[in-house]
């Protein structure tokens, strides 16, 4: 444990002391977290070997992800979305479509897997990752429409997605696959009343608190933490979404306070990434590592189809009668990184399934958030830059 401790210890003291730096360089916090999760791992040091079955990894990377979904949201001013149809158009039709032809890319190239699983990878895949493409969300060269259809996008498909997974993976395992529009009803229905509710509720208590005095800032911020926690206890505890409830809750302290909300979210950014680089770490550890034996030329393909022309695709057929000028289409439809939420997807599913189906799944899915992570993380700045000289980004903003 020691040697974990301070090897982890060390990379924080010296990614924090270079941080500002790394931000100007093609380098991300996720690839450098997960090339040493790598090296610490059964492959490497065998410094962390805890096994992937584990209830607290799975937790911890859930809890993860409800905590920036939230941050994400509150940060996020919806006023900026002159182009609302862009993300209406990403999530109603351009989520179905990466899922579709995620389906049949997996099919036709992985060889002998059932519809079933190639539409089960194809779901796990299809959520994009805010944090992800954090670089491009925060280049404020890159005009607002597209960030923020980008970040509401992000914020909302793995909660959709949530339900078409449920429904997929009881299917893949051979029991009575629950109602789709049930469970989109509970998940997205019952997830945007929680978030509303616990957003709205503890939103009103620390701005009463705060008037008459009762509270300070370091605990103003401790509430902030809190509330993504408990939208997304609450939401599970109810049989609903906790990812959707966390983003709506945002959204809402975005809406009713803009002060609070950039305030208080500052410091849940800083929290989401100590622990968000915990979990890179752990995917590097527990699934790269077991991931370079398993390497077959079909996972490889199928993962670069996944990343190059299943998303980008998708994005251009959803928003063809959109006018867009070409940059807009490629770049938009380029930055759809895949991370936490293909993370927490697919430690759910490696946990049920068994036999090849459970090695197809790790393997697809792990290399496909690899590659993205690396692929993704190189192309942010260049890209971005190269985009807000076009004039298609101009006319967005």
């Amino acid at each position: 444990m020691e040697p974990l401790v301070v090897l982890m210890g060390g990379l924080y003291v010296a990614y924090g002391l270079f941080s500002q730096r790394l931000q100007r360089s093609w380098l991300t916090g996720p690839m450098i977290f997960t090339a040493v999760g790598l090296l610490a791992g059964s492959v490497g040091l065998g410094l962390f070997t805890v096994p992937l079955e584990s209830t607290v990894i799975g937790h911890i990377a859930e809890l993860t992800l409800a905590v920036v979904l939230f941050g994400d949201a509150a940060r996020t001013d919806l006023t900026s979305l002159r182009h609302p149809q862009l993300a209406v158009r990403s999530l109603a039709l351009g989520l179905p479509l990466v899922m579709a032809l995620g389906t049949l890319a997996a099919w036709l190239i992985l060889g002998e897997v059932s519809w079933l699983i190639a539409g089960l990878i194809a779901v796990i895949l299809a959520p994009t990752d805010a944090a992800l493409g954090k670089t491009v969300i925060d280049n404020e060269s890159v005009p607002g429409p597209t960030r923020e259809t980008l970040n509401v996008e992000s914020g909302l498909n793995d909660g959709l997605a949530a339900p078409i997974f449920a429904v997929m993976l009881a299917a893949a395992l051979g029991g009575e696959p629950p109602s789709l529009a049930g469970q989109l009803a509970m998940d997205v229905g019952l997830g945007l009343v929680v978030g509303v509710v616990i957003g709205a509720a503890t939103l009103w208590g620390i701005r009463w608190a705060d008037r008459h005095e009762w509270t300070s800032g370091e605990w103003e911020r401790i509430v902030a933490l809190a509330t993504a926690l408990l939208c997304w206890a609450g939401a599970e505890a109810v049989g609903s979404n906790g990812f959707i409830a966390a983003f709506t809750a945002g959204l809402v302290w975005a809406r009713l306070s803009k002060r609070y909300a950039r305030d208080l979210t500052d410091f849940l950014e800083a929290e989401g990434q100590l622990v968000s680089l915990w979990v890179w770490f752990t995917f590097g550890a527990l699934l790269v590592g077991p991931l370079l034996s398993e390497l077959t030329w079909r996972v490889v393909a199928f993962a670069v189809v996944s990343l190059v022309v299943v998303r980008p695709l998708a994005f251009a057929m959803a928003t063809a009668f959109e006018k867009l000028g070409w940059p807009t289409v490629a770049f938009t439809g380029w930055f759809g990184p895949r991370g936490l939420a293909s993370i927490v997807f697919g430690i759910e599913a490696i946990e049920a399934l068994n036999g090849p189906d459970r090695t197809i799944v790790a393997s697809t899915v792990t290399l496909t958030v690899l590659l993205s992570v690396f692929l993704h993380g190189v192309t942010a700045k260049p890209l971005a830059e190269r985009y807000s000289r076009t004039d298609s980004a101009r006319s967005m903003g």
